[in-house]
C-alpha cells in the first residue's frame, strides 16, 4: 500500500502531465486531491493559482460577473456573493452533485433551514443582522443535536456553498475535534482552505 507521500507525489505528477497539455480541469482537481492528503502542500497550492490566472478563464468569469452582478454594487457582501457564485461554478468535489447534499439533520432541521435562510440574506443582500442571526440559529441547533457531527457537516457544506470559507475550515476543523474527518469531508477542506487563504488571486472579483 503507497504511503501518504507517495500518492502526492503521484498525484503531482499526474498534475503536472495535464499541465503540459493545458488539461486544466484535470489540474484542479489532481491538485485538490493533493490538498486533501497534504493541507499545506505548496506545489498543489501554487498550481491552483495558476489555474485560476490562466487569461481564458479570467476572461469568461468577467464576463459572468458583468452578466450577474452590477458593477457599481460595491457593496462589502458583494464581494463574499462573487467568491460563493465563482466557487460553486469550478468546484470539483463531486458530493455537490449528491441530490440530498444540503438536506439538514431531522433532529434539528427546522433550527438549521431557519438559519440558513438568514445566511442567504446575507449573502444575497447584505441584510443587516442577518448573519448575526444565522448564526445564533446554527449555535442552538448545534446545542441541541445528538449528532453534533452531521451538524457540523451539514453547516460545513452551507458556509462553503456560499462563499463563508473561513466559517466553512472552522466548522470542519471542529468536526475533526469529534471524529477523523471522512475523505468527502477532508476533501471540501482542502478546497475552502485554499479559498480562504488565496482568494486575492481570484481577480476577476476584485
Amino acid at each position: 500500500m503507497q504511503t501518504t507521500d507517495e500518492q502526492v507525489r503521484q498525484l503531482i505528477r499526474q498534475a503536472e502531465k495535464h499541465m503540459d497539455r493545458e488539461e486544466w480541469d484535470e489540474v484542479a482537481e489532481l491538485c485538490y486531491q493533493v490538498l486533501a492528503l497534504d493541507l499545506d502542500n505548496r506545489n498543489a497550492e501554487n498550481k491552483l493559482r495558476l489555474v485560476y490566472l490562466r487569461k481564458d478563464l479570467l476572461r469568461d468569469m468577467e464576463r459572468q460577473m458583468f452578466r450577474l452582478f452590477d458593477p457599481e454594487d460595491d457593496r462589502p457582501h458583494q464581494r463574499r456573493h462573487k467568491l460563493g457564485f465563482s466557487y460553486a461554478c469550478l468546484s470539483s468535489w463531486e458530493g455537490w452533485l449528491e441530490l440530498d447534499w444540503d438536506e439538514p439533520p431531522a433532529e434539528v432541521a427546522e433550527t438549521l433551514e431557519a438559519g440558513q435562510h438568514r445566511l442567504i440574506a446575507d449573502y444575497l443582500m447584505g441584510e443587516e443582522e442577518a448573519y448575526a442571526e444565522a448564526r445564533v440559529a446554527f449555535d442552538q441547533a448545534l446545542a441541541a443535536a445528538e449528532d453534533k457531527a452531521a451538524v457540523l457537516w451539514w453547516l460545513g457544506k452551507i458556509y462553503a456553498q456560499h462563499g463563508y470559507f473561513a466559517e466553512a475550515a472552522e466548522t470542519l476543523e471542529q468536526m475533526a475535534a469529534l471524529r477523523p474527518l471522512s475523505s468527502d469531508a477532508r476533501r471540501l477542506y482542502g478546497e475552502v482552505r485554499w479559498w480562504r487563504d488565496n482568494d486575492r488571486y481570484i481577480c476577476w472579483v476584485l
